[in-house]
């Protein structure tokens, strides 16, 4: 991953185009200046969407996989059994 913060101006409002197409490639560097910056001055704030309460772990991280993996699986007869039974463990 590609850090940015590097490459606006100080107060934030546009970027430092010199110093984006320095930079990065071609290609990436008109992507990156396409991309208006906000005029609103947040912080931003990282969400994990595998759990309710956004907070990343091992655990939320296999069980989101675990579910698209049975979710692109053919079901069968005991899906349903199968499901409740996987819940029930990771609800220990």
């Amino acid at each position: 991953m590609e850090i940015l913060h590097c490459c606006h101006k100080e107060d934030g409002s546009s970027w430092t185009t010199e110093r984006v197409v320095d930079e990065f490639l071609p290609h990436k560097a008109r992507a990156i200046l396409s991309f208006p910056l906000s005029s609103c001055r947040t912080s931003d704030t990282l969400i994990w969407r595998g759990t309710k309460n956004g907070t990343y772990s091992t655990k939320s991280a296999y069980r989101m996989l675990h579910e698209a993996k049975l979710a692109s699986k053919p079901r069968t007869s005991n899906y349903s059994s199968q499901w409740v039974f996987w819940k029930e463990i990771w609800n220990l």
